[in-house]
């Protein structure tokens, strides 16, 4: 798993180094101060588990959302990264990750205007589809995330009425209930008072006969 997360992570790295590359961030530091910065992009992004840690608290992006688009710059270094590794290793050197952001750097500065339009018009392409892709991809979650709460809702008012339901049962079953029970009081209530005019009427009797 380790080996998975630091060849992401490696990837990842190339990725920075060349937009900083591109972006020529780097220009004004000294080749120390270059060569510091590269050391601590291929340390700390490269293959460090505590960078692996972190990234898996990251939120996680949904694998159905359109991929962004490579720059001029990434689609011209992917397209001739073989050709830029080859020459590297000629010219004696180590085709690593900072050496081949390095030297392509070099290369795509190195290129027209005119030899630079082709990438540039096919990442203006790919970011209008992309543009496009993402707004649809974005009306389709939102319709999906409100139906989910409609149903939700549903459900939640549907268990306020069997509860409702559930509650007027109840009282009925205890009215009925409460109804009976007065009912037993009057008929012993009445049965007792009945039992005393009989003993009344009983000790009368025996009093005329005596």
């Amino acid at each position: 798993m380790h080996a998975i997360y630091n060849k992401l992570f490696r990837l990842q790295a190339e990725k920075v180094y060349e937009d900083i590359v591109e972006a020529e961030l780097l220009k004004p530091l000294s080749d120390d101060q270059k060569e510091a910065f590269i050391r601590i992009i291929e340390n700390n992004l490269g293959s460090s588990n505590k960078s692996s840690k972190k990234t898996s608290k990251r939120k996680k992006k949904d694998p159905n959302a359109p991929k962004r688009p490579a720059t001029a710059f990434i689609s011209y270094l992917n397209k001739n990264r073989a050709e830029i590794k080859k020459l590297i290793t000629e010219e004696g050197g180590d085709p690593k990750v900072s050496a081949v952001g390095k030297k392509s750097g070099v290369m795509w500065k190195a290129l027209s205007d005119e030899d630079k339009q082709p990438w540039v018009d096919k990442f203006k392409a790919a970011m209008e589809k992309y543009n496009e892709s993402m707004t649809a991809y974005k009306k389709k979650k939102n319709k999906s995330s409100n139906s989910t709460e409609d149903a939700t809702e549903d459900g939640a008012s549907a268990n306020t009425k069997k509860s409702k339901v559930k509650k007027n049962k109840k009282k009925k079953i205890m009215k009925k209930k409460h109804k009976v029970k007065k009912q037993e009081e009057e008929l012993t209530a009445e049965s007792d008072s009945a039992n005393e005019s009989d003993s009344a009427n009983e000790s009368d009797s025996i009093e005329e006969i005596n």
